[in-house]
């Protein structure tokens, strides 16, 4: 089981919504990005392309919520994190989100929570959750709108 603090730090901030942050562990061998880089094939000309457009980078990566050792409970941080997988009433819809990781060359990234998967590991006598990981898939967004369902 990986030691959270031999792990690096990530800031989750919600950037609206009146959530707090959250300070976090990564895992740094679960960090992914993604970028899609979209061609359609011409059927006037064999082999050409043609460039559709780029949209935003997906990252995914797997955070760390551990206080075994203090036995207090990593339920109100999962609580925020979930929290901004959710719609807020005022947007209509979940925030947007920034991604920053201190002491790190890695670029900040913004956009919305798309995936949040979250994984209780241990439990204190008490019954409270004290170790934790949740999976989350962020992608890079600018503008918001929101959809008629």
């Amino acid at each position: 089981s990986p030691v959270p603090d031999s792990n690096p730090e990530i800031h989750v901030v919600p950037l609206e919504g009146g959530i707090a942050e959250i300070t976090a562990h990564f895992l740094p061998q679960n960090l992914v990005v993604d970028k899609i880089v979209p061609w359609i094939p011409q059927k006037k000309k064999s082999g050409a392309l043609e460039f559709v457009g780029s949209p935003g980078r997906l990252v995914a990566l797997e955070l760390l919520f551990d206080q075994a050792t203090t036995g207090a409970s990593v339920q109100p941080e999962l609580d925020r994190l979930m929290r901004m997988a959710q719609i807020v009433v005022a947007l209509k819809r979940p925030p947007r989100i920034a991604l920053r990781w201190p002491g790190s060359a890695l670029p900040e990234v913004r956009g919305v929570i798309e995936v949040l998967a979250i994984r209780y590991a241990v439990f204190s006598a008490a019954g409270l959750p004290v170790r934790a990981t949740a999976m989350i898939r962020v992608r890079e967004a600018g503008d918001l709108k929101v959809g008629m369902s």
